[in-house]
């Protein structure tokens, strides 16, 4: 009885391993290795900002608004903003 117990252990073990090293080879050999390059993207994007910041000091961009009327819309939005905060704060 004891023997039955200790051989139904040794074949539950083998199986759990077999299951996870098929597992292991159906991940290695079927799925796509992804990497995250973590450091190198975020230098591009800095990049990108610079190249844009640099562009917009040259002239080749003058403004960032479309027209002088969406200017002043978002001027009038931002003191109605500022207005109503100060007048929460006093």
């Amino acid at each position: 009885m004891l023997s039955a117990i200790i051989i139904n252990i040794c074949i539950s073990i083998l199986i759990i391993i077999g299951i996870h090293y098929f597992w292991n080879y159906l991940k290695d050999n079927f799925t796509k290795k992804r990497t995250n390059d973590l450091v190198n993207t975020q230098i591009d994007k800095y990049k990108k900002i610079f190249i844009e910041i640099e562009e917009m000091k040259k002239g080749s961009q003058t403004s960032i608004f479309e027209s002088s009327e969406e200017k002043e819309k978002l001027n009038d939005e931002l003191a109605e903003y500022m207005n109503s905060v100060t007048q929460q704060i006093t």
